[in-house]
């Protein structure tokens, strides 16, 4: 293996320690309140699961696949230089992000909790009509038997 290649490697396996350690915390983020689930268990190994195959396959594509002993050096490190000087400007970032958005679904949820309100508010009232039809007719239908 080339020089260059190694160097290649060395600079993917650092930034994608980056990438693997921002795309856990938007993760934790996104679910914080699964703490200590199995659910949440099965999904960060579905989710890391997805980011170690796209790992390999950038790998695969740049070497064929050799693993090299720096190769979890790197990303180790790179994590750690993630962890040092990038978490906490980014963790603020995400913040401010999942407020508006939850800012925003929480609009629209009121908007469809009034849109199913004033919906249950017209079923009830079409129901109530219904339901004096049908014993106006029931009423109808004894009083021509007792006619009878």
């Amino acid at each position: 293996m080339s020089l260059g290649k190694q160097f290649q490697i060395i600079l993917i396996s650092f930034l994608f320690g980056m990438i693997f350690l921002a795309c856990y915390d938007i993760f934790n983020r996104t679910f914080y309140k699964l703490k200590g689930k199995l659910v949440r268990f099965v999904f960060e190994l579905i989710f890391f699961s997805v980011l170690v195959t796209i790992y390999y396959f950038v790998i695969f594509l740049i070497n064929d696949g050799i693993l090299s002993i720096y190769m979890p050096l790197f990303l180790i490190i790179g994590g750690l230089v993630y962890l040092k000087f990038v978490s906490s400007p980014l963790q603020c970032l995400y913040e401010k992000i999942v407020g508006r958005i939850e800012q925003k679904l929480t609009k629209l949820h009121l908007f469809f909790l009034k849109k199913c309100n004033i919906m249950k508010l017209k079923l009830r009232k079409l129901r109530g009509q219904i339901n004096e039809k049908i014993k106006n007719k029931r009423n109808t239908k004894t009083i021509q038997k007792k006619q009878d």
